[in-house]
C-alpha cells in the first residue's frame, strides 16, 4: 500500500502517536510518498532517515530537490506552469494523493494546502488519518466518510480548501496541452 505524509510547514516535530502509526505501517512494509518541504516534511523524513526506513519516494515540483534526508528514490512532478508559484505544489500533492492508497496528514489548524490534501484524499474515498496538533488527536477517516462533520468546526478553512481544489479542478479541465502532475523520475 501506497500511504502519502504530509502535513503543515509550521509544524516540525513528530508527535509519538504519529510515530507509533509509522512505526506500525514500517512493520507492514509500505511505501511512503512525501515531499520535499520543510517543516513537518521534513521531520517525518528524520524521523523515516533514523529509522533505517527505504521505502520511500520524495517528490517535487521545484527545480532542484529541496530536502532528501536519506538520499531515497525522487519524482519530479512536471506541473506545466512557468511560474513558481505555490501552485507548483498543489500539482504535486494532487499527483502524491491521486497515487496514494491512504493518507497520514498533520495539520495545525491553519494551513488550507494540508487541508486541501486531506480533502483530496476523502473526496476519492481513501483512508485519511488526520493528526490536529491543537488538539493532540489523531482522527482516522475510513474512505473519507465522517470528514464533513470534523471540519464543521473550521467552516472557513474548509470552504477555502475546497476552493483550491475547485481551481485546481479546473485548471486541469482546461489543459488540453500539457498533462499536468506528468511524473518524471531523476535517479532509479
Amino acid at each position: 500500500m501506497k500511504i502519502v505524509l504530509g502535513g503543515s510547514r509550521n509544524l516540525n516535530q513528530v508527535p509519538d502517536v504519529v510515530a507509533q502509526r509509522l512505526d506500525a505501517w514500517m512493520e507492514s512494509g509500505e511505501d511512503f510518498l512525501i515531499g520535499d518541504a520543510s517543516g513537518i516534511d521534513s521531520a517525518l523524513q528524520r524521523y523515516l532517515k533514523d529509522k533505517h526506513y527505504q521505502s520511500v519516494i520524495v517528490y517535487t515540483a521545484a527545480d532542484a530537490v529541496r530536502h532528501n534526508l536519506a538520499n531515497w528514490r525522487t519524482q519530479v512532478v512536471e506541473t506545466g506552469l512557468k511560474s513558481k508559484s505555490a501552485a507548483r505544489h498543489t500539482i504535486k500533492d494532487r499527483k502524491m494523493t491521486e497515487l496514494a492508497n491512504a493518507g497520514l496528514m498533520l495539520w495545525d489548524q491553519e494551513s488550507i494546502g494540508t487541508l486541501a490534501n486531506i480533502l483530496d484524499l476523502a473526496r476519492h474515498g481513501k483512508n485519511v488519518t488526520v493528526y490536529d496538533s491543537v488538539v493532540d488527536d489523531l482522527v482516522p477517516f475510513e474512505g473519507g466518510l465522517g470528514i464533513d462533520a470534523w471540519l464543521s468546526a473550521h467552516p472557513s478553512a474548509a470552504e477555502e480548501a475546497r476552493k483550491r481544489l475547485r481551481t485546481y479542478d479546473n485548471r486541469k479541465a482546461r489543459n488540453t496541452t500539457h498533462e499536468e502532475g506528468t511524473l518524471f523520475p531523476i535517479d532509479e
